[in-house]
C-alpha cells in the first residue's frame, strides 16, 4: 500500500465490490482472448500442414489470415454496441487510447487503467450524466498487435452500465468534446485538444500538460468526485493561463525526439546531445555536481 497510486487505495475502498476484481478483469479478458485467437491459429496452421505438407512456409500466412478474421468479428461486435448519442444531455467523453502502448502503460501508472478510468467515472457521474466512449479508430490496425489486448468481452464490461454509451470509432472526436462537459483520458491528445475547445479535461496519467489550466488530475476517487463537482457547478476554463502554459513550456522545452518518426527535425546526434545536456543541467540543480560527459557517455 505505500507505493501503489492514491487513486487505486482510495478505488479499493470506496467501492469494495469491484476491489476483488476490477484489476484482475482485464488480465482475465486478455488471456481468454490471446488464447482464443492461438487455438484458430493452431487449427488452421494443422490444416495447411496436412493439405501441403510444409509447415515453415504457411506459418505467417496462417496467423495472417486469422487475425484478419478476428479483427472484422471485433470491428463487428463493436459496432454492434455503437449507439446514437444525445449531444444535448451532460456527459463525459472519454477517447480510448490504443493499448498496450506507451501511453497507457506505464504512463497510466496501473494495469487496466483505461478500465479503472471508466470504472470511477460511472460510478462517480452526477445523476442523469452519461458517459461516452469511443474507441480509438487505430486499435484494429491490422500492421499493428493492439488488436489481441482486447476482446468482444472487453467491449461488454466497458458497455455493462446504462450509463454508458459507446460511439462511433470513427466519429470526429471534436464533435463530442465541444458538446462534453468534460472528457476524461489517461494522458491522450483528446485532453490537449479540449483545453482549446473550452472543454475541461479529466487526467489519469502522467502527460506533459496535466499541469495546464483546464485539468483535473485524477489520483483518488475524492479528486474525481471534487473535480466534477467544480464542473458541474460552471467551471469555465481561462485562456490566458493557457497561453501562459505554453509559454513556460516553451521556455523549458529540450528540442529532441522519442519515436524515429520524428527525426526529420532533428538528427539523432544533436537530439542525444540536447537530452544529455538537459539532464546534467537538471542534476546540477538538484546539487548533485556535474556530470563528466566524456567519461559517462550516453
Amino acid at each position: 500500500s505505500t507505493v501503489a497510486p492514491k487513486h487505486i487505495q482510495f478505488y479499493n475502498t470506496k467501492f469494495p465490490e469491484l476491489a476483488s476484481q476490477n484489476l484482475g478483469k482485464k488480465e482475465r479478458l486478455q488471456w481468454w482472448s490471446f488464447a482464443r485467437t492461438g487455438l484458430l491459429i493452431v487449427i488452421d496452421y494443422i490444416k495447411n500442414i496436412i493439405n501441403s505438407g510444409d509447415p515453415l512456409a504457411l506459418g505467417e500466412k496462417s496467423y495472417s489470415r486469422v487475425r484478419g478474421i478476428r479483427l472484422q468479428r471485433l470491428s463487428r461486435h463493436l459496432k454492434s454496441l455503437v449507439q446514437t448519442p444525445d449531444l444535448d444531455c451532460d456527459f463525459i467523453f472519454v477517447a480510448l487510447q490504443t493499448e498496450p502502448e506507451r501511453a497507457t502503460s506505464p504512463l497510466g501508472r496501473v494495469p487496466g487503467a483505461q478500465l479503472l478510468m471508466i470504472d470511477m467515472l460511472v460510478r462517480s457521474l452526477p445523476e442523469g450524466w452519461q458517459l461516452f466512449v469511443k474507441e480509438h479508430p487505430s486499435q484494429y490496425t491490422f500492421h499493428r498487435a493492439w488488436d489481441a489486448s482486447k476482446s468482444p468481452d472487453w467491449y461488454d464490461y466497458v458497455n455493462r452500465s446504462r450509463k454508458v454509451k459507446m460511439v462511433d470509432p470513427d466519429a470526429d472526436p471534436a464533435l463530442f468534446i465541444n458538446s462534453a462537459r468534460a472528457t476524461a483520458t489517461i494522458c491522450g491528445t483528446s485532453g490537449w485538444e479540449a483545453l482549446f475547445l473550452g472543454t475541461p479535461c479529466l487526467i489519469f496519467g502522467y502527460t506533459w500538460y496535466r499541469d495546464c489550466e483546464g485539468v483535473f488530475v485524477v489520483d483518488s476517487t475524492e479528486s474525481l468526485l471534487s473535480a466534477i463537482s467544480l464542473i458541474q457547478n460552471g467551471y469555465k476554463i481561462n485562456h490566458r493561463k493557457v497561453k501562459l502554459f505554453l509559454a513556460a513550456f516553451d521556455r523549458v522545452k529540450v528540442k529532441a525526439y522519442i519515436h524515429q518518426a520524428l527525426s526529420d527535425t532533428i538528427n539523432l546526434d544533436e537530439a542525444s546531445t540536447n537530452l544529455a545536456l538537459s539532464c546534467n543541467q537538471a542534476i546540477h540543480e538538484k546539487n548533485f555536481g556535474d556530470v563528466d560527459l566524456q567519461r559517462h557517455p550516453v
